[in-house]
């Protein structure tokens, strides 16, 4: 529940979400700062409604929930018919056009290595499926997205 970031944090974030939907194919992008065990979506890329904005996403809980209390990517090719998920967020994800969803969480290393948050990609068609190639260089990338926070937190003399 970060409702109060810093201008240079929220600049990472969005740079962040913003590059990741472009390097896997994805439409759209949505991602928050974790503080805790809560994510709140603050950054937007490629959306068409605001239903994501300020969304609240608590770990373990939707997909988002699930990556960041397992600490690894999560995915499913159709968001309205998983079984492994919990739907807490249907109303705000389907007004969305989601169908295809995949989470990562960021994690940020320190003294202690700790989670800041989540980005989702997702698609509004169930095919065709971004290049796997792709994603898979976009997730090996996503120390990117650690740097960019770490940057931000760094550059502000803040704690993560």
């Amino acid at each position: 529940m970060r409702h109060n970031l810093h201008p240079a944090e929220q600049r990472s974030l969005d740079a962040a979400v913003s590059n990741f939907a472009e390097e896997t194919g994805f439409d759209l992008a949505f991602g928050g700062f974790e503080e805790r065990g809560c994510a709140t979506v603050t950054s937007l890329f490629g959306t068409q409604t605001l239903s994501l904005n300020g969304l609240e996403v608590a770990t373990g809980k939707g997909l988002g929930g699930r990556a960041m209390s397992e600490n690894r990517p999560r995915l499913t090719a159709d968001y309205a018919r998983s079984s492994h998920i919990t739907h807490d967020y249907d109303t705000q994800v389907l007004s969305e056009g989601i169908k295809m969803l995949f989470a990562v969480p960021v994690l940020v290393d320190g003294p202690v290595r700790a989670q800041a948050g989540v980005v989702l990609v997702s698609r509004r068609l169930l095919h065709p499926t971004p290049d796997a190639g792709r994603v898979d260089e976009a997730v090996d990338g996503a120390v990117d997205l650690d740097q960019l926070v770490d940057g931000a937190v760094g550059e502000l003399g803040l704690a993560v």
